[in-house]
């Protein structure tokens, strides 16, 4: 399987907020090279994780670990001032998603992050700060969707800056956003679907007798933007696997076998 270098992305100093807006800006072609090259390696999950430096300090990746699935390229030591480090992981078997924990440190701060991209369910990130300087950092997080290549970014920044949430947001292409119909029977979710104006397929997967014709999953997943008109693929509940038997061979009677 192909690898390559963790990625880091130098961003010439800003003022400001500028300096936020601008590094998420700057890594967002970084971002979209390593997604086009995790699409083609055919992982069933798989995520890009970011990590948008917008300060002045050193952060150190003092722990990082998965949890399901296994690193594709695995993170840098350290993120330098005013950098954004870029790190992947997918799943190595069908049915696993990728997820893990990452620990970064600073001098006199700490934040601690949760990444999933999950076989069923949607994709999240999380960080909380910690340390005695925590007051003067925040961390933003945002994930994007879908199956393959899905982006999950951390942006750190002072907490002085005033920015908002509308800025630091993931852009997005035109296009409409897929709902979670996981859990949804499957003409439910097809009909759902179809008024969003998406072309809809499915295919029926081994399930537990309560999630038949229930939706499990669906490619694009949940708080994707794809096209649209574009084709989602439902895969829906068979029920459980018939049982096989081992043909019954009868006795041959003792007077019929002299």
């Amino acid at each position: 399987m192909e690898m390559f270098a963790s990625s880091v992305l130098a961003i010439a100093p800003l003022a400001a907020a500028a300096v936020v807006v601008g590094a998420i800006a700057a890594a967002a072609a970084v971002v979209e090279g390593v997604k086009g090259l995790l699409d083609s390696l055919g992982f069933d999950r798989s995520c890009i994780i970011e990590i948008v430096n917008a300060t002045d300090e050193w952060l150190t990746i003092e722990v990082a670990e998965t949890e399901s699935g296994a690193f594709h390229t695995p993170p840098p030591a350290q993120v330098a001032p005013r950098t954004s480090a870029v790190f992947t992981a997918g799943s190595r078997f069908v049915g696993e998603g990728a997820s893990g924990h990452t620990t970064v440190t600073g001098n006199g701060f700490h934040f601690f992050m949760d990444w999933s991209n999950p076989f069923f369910g949607s994709n999240d990130i999380d960080a909380e700060m910690g340390g005695d300087r925590a007051d003067e950092f925040h961390v933003h997080t945002a994930a994007g969707g879908g199956a393959t290549g899905a982006h999950l970014r951390c942006d750190f920044f002072y907490s002085n800056i005033a920015i908002y949430e509308s800025e630091l947001a993931p852009a997005r292409a035109p296009g409409v956003e897929v709902p979670n119909v996981v859990g949804w029977g499957g003409d439910e979710a097809r009909t759902e679907l179809q008024n969003r104006g998406f072309a809809v397929f499915w295919d029926y997967d081994d399930s537990t007798e309560e999630n038949l014709d229930v939706v499990l999953w669906h490619d694009p997943g949940p708080g994707s933007w794809p096209p649209g008109g574009s084709t989602v693929r439902l895969h829906v509940g068979a029920g459980p696997p018939p049982v096989t038997r081992e043909p019954f061979t009868p006795e041959t009677p003792e007077y019929l076998s002299k």
